[in-house]
């Protein structure tokens, strides 16, 4: 089969690290008793990309990389995005409105006082693939339109919206 995943990262090296003599990237835990394949590795200087604070919003990786999602899991819809788009995300069988999907956002990227443009195409569709339309004058309701919004943590634990 020609399923590849992705693991990725980025991180600050540490002092031990930038003195070390040697250092060594692991690639391991893999269950036992399986084979481990891998190519197409590196580790190069990251360079910040703050032009959007979002990471895979158009889904074009055709993956749901960067998206977290209340249960039940979100997958990639293949041959349905937005416009031209070979992929889009969709959650299946959502049991409560407040099941959602999410995205951390880089926080290292606000800047205080600027503006951000806040843009996601939505589509509802029933469980059969129907699309639906809905109020955008209701929220929390019966034909209610889903709606976005930003929510902040303290290191503490509290949040906001």
């Amino acid at each position: 089969s020609d399923r590849w995943g992705t693991k990725s990262g980025i991180f600050t090296p540490e002092p031990i690290l930038v003195n070390a003599f040697k250092a060594y990237l692991y690639i391991e835990k893999a269950p036992e008793f399986t084979d481990l394949a891998i190519d197409d590795v590196s580790i190069v200087p990251h360079v910040k990309d703050c032009s959007n604070l979002v990471t895979n919003g158009d889904l074009e990786l055709g993956t749901v990389e960067g998206w977290q999602n209340s249960d039940p899991s979100a997958e990639v819809l293949s041959g349905g995005g937005y416009g031209d788009s070979d992929y889009a995300m969709i959650q299946k069988n959502r049991p409560y409105s407040s099941y959602g999907i999410s995205q951390e956002l880089d926080t290292d990227c606000v800047e205080a006082g600027q503006l951000y443009d806040v843009r996601a195409k939505v589509k509802l569709l029933s469980s059969g693939g129907s699309t639906l339309s809905c109020d955008p004058n209701v929220v929390w309701g019966e034909n209610g339109c889903p709606f976005a919004s930003i929510v902040t943590y303290t290191p503490e634990g509290g949040n906001t919206r």
